[in-house]
């Protein structure tokens, strides 16, 4: 993890929206990508990493520093 992603997952902690859009963005294509690896649909696939970001920020303020 860089300094980048610390500073930016230490701020989706706080609930900024800008650090969650940002990591959102970041990380999205490749964890699909991760996904589709082991889900042939990719509009499962989707759905998993759609749920693994809305569960980020429902547990945003549960981060470890």
């Amino acid at each position: 993890m860089t300094n980048d992603d610390q500073i930016l997952f230490r701020a989706l902690s706080k609930g900024y929206k800008g650090a969650y859009t940002s990591i959102f963005r970041r990380y999205y294509a490749s964890l699909l990508m991760y996904a589709r690896r082991y889900v042939v649909d990719h509009d499962v696939a989707e759905d998993i990493i759609q749920d693994l970001f809305c569960a980020l920020w429902l547990n945003r303020e549960k981060l470890p520093d």
